[in-house]
């Protein structure tokens, strides 16, 4: 797992990748989705209830900001938070709001 953090003129960005069992093809889209838990979750027995970047995605969005997930590229997946840094001069304009 890696994590970076870096900040652009607009926005801090955080990105988060997870290695390891790749998503299985057409998991990405649906991640965000209230009570989605992918299928080796599942067949794992993890707990969970599939709420945790459901609510991740709702409280950046409350912030100004975006969270996505690339598709997996060799048994990689990438994450990434952008969150308006409201530096001084920016605009909710500035902002794409």
């Amino acid at each position: 797992m890696g994590i970076n953090l870096h900040v652009d003129d607009l926005a801090a960005v955080l990105t988060v990748s997870k290695t390891g069992e790749p998503l299985r093809a057409g998991e990405c889209a649906r991640l965000f989705e209230h009570f989605f838990r992918g299928d080796s979750t599942r067949f794992r027995g993890l707990p969970g209830t599939g709420l945790g970047l459901t609510l991740a995605r709702a409280i950046t969005e409350q912030h100004g900001g975006t969270i996505a997930v690339s598709e997996p590229d060799e048994a990689v997946t990438t994450f990434t938070v952008r969150l308006p840094t409201g530096h001084v001069g920016s605009t909710a304009r500035d902002r794409g709001r």
